[in-house]
């Protein structure tokens, strides 16, 4: 007899569709800072050739390779950035992610 909006589908719907939007401004946010924190004073040809051609030895693997190393660092940041939402700084803000009914 619950009525659907009191359900808790319109914050799950809400969430679904912001988080990714709210996560792809934060990458980009933290691609440029970190972009000028490599490249700060350094020509604009630089910063380019960084983005077409790689930079480090890690563009000097093999595709694979790359693409392994990736998926670890990744999946490894990730566990421990949901890990730190889990903390009571944060947890406010992440409730969410654990209250649909």
């Amino acid at each position: 007899g619950q009525k659907i909006w009191r359900s808790g589908i319109v914050t799950d719907l809400l969430y679904y569709f912001t988080i990714p939007i709210l996560n792809q401004f934060a990458r980009i946010a933290f691609l440029v800072a970190g972009s000028n924190l490599i490249f700060y004073g350094q020509p604009k040809d630089q910063l380019a050739d960084y983005f077409i051609n790689g930079f480090g030895p890690l563009s000097q693997m093999p595709l694979w390779v790359q693409i392994a190393v990736m998926f670890l660092i990744s999946d490894f940041l990730l566990y421990w950035i949901h890990r730190f939402f889990h903390s009571s700084s944060a947890w406010k803000y992440h409730a969410i992610h654990h209250s649909s009914e």
